[in-house]
């Protein structure tokens, strides 16, 4: 299954126009959790505000998780 990782702030989005492929929601949802801690880990103002939204396919948001706390929120 594709999905694609687009991060977001409030009044700004850069978007992932090729995805990746993975087995299920569940690992898509792991890697953007991952890509939202390794950014924190290196956090720097840029940033602060922003969050790694996974959506499948047909553009539906599955989960969003915050860059400057790496929290997971469902959609």
């Amino acid at each position: 299954m594709r999905f694609f990782f687009d991060y977001r702030t409030r009044d700004q989005a850069l978007y992932d126009y090729g995805g990746d492929y993975f087995q299920n929601p569940q690992a898509a949802i792991e890697f953007a959790a991952a890509m939202a801690e390794d950014l924190k880990n290196r956090l720097t103002e840029n940033w602060i505000g922003w969050s790694v939204e996974v959506r499948n396919a047909e553009g539906m948001k599955l989960s969003s998780i915050s860059i400057d706390s790496a929290g997971l929120a469902a959609a």
